[in-house]
């Protein structure tokens, strides 16, 4: 049967340093952007275009955990310790991986602030954001049914 594929979210392995990550909300739980197209245009008044070529690599990764997960405890250790020592300067390795081979890949990066904080009578999410100066990524496809 072509066209059937399967995906399944445990698949998706965030490692931040050597902290694999675990505890991920439901709905979207990776998010990854960069921060500036590739391309830009500029037109000038007689309507003569030219395309720019973007350098940016930088990148925006945001990962909600539900808050029960003990990588919050983690990563709040690791940003406290980013704040009191210049380990922030060098950031720690970010990857995201699939079983299909999409790969995201920043040999540095850091925990842009704390996570807003809610409490209610159901359990909330921990968003934690991630930045980065450059992020090599790979986008795949799913994985056929065999």
């Amino acid at each position: 049967m072509s066209g059937q594929f399967q995906y399944d979210p445990k698949d998706v392995v965030v490692v931040y340093g050597a902290l694999v990550l675990t505890g991920f909300a439901d709905g979207t739980f990776v998010k990854v952007a960069m921060n500036e197209d590739d391309f830009g245009l500029k037109v000038g008044a007689d309507g003569e275009g030219c395309r720019v070529r973007k350098r940016n690599k930088s990148a925006t990764v945001e990962v909600t955990l539900l808050q029960s997960s003990a990588s919050n405890a983690a990563l709040s250790a690791s940003r406290a310790l980013d704040i009191e020592t210049p380990e922030g300067l060098l950031g720690k390795q970010l990857s995201i991986t699939t079983s299909s081979g999409n790969t995201f890949f920043a040999a540095a990066a850091w925990i842009k602030k704390m996570p807003d904080v809610e409490f209610s009578k159901d359990v909330e999410h921990r968003m934690w954001v991630f930045e980065m100066i450059e992020l090599e990524a790979t986008i795949t496809g799913d994985l056929p049914l065999v």
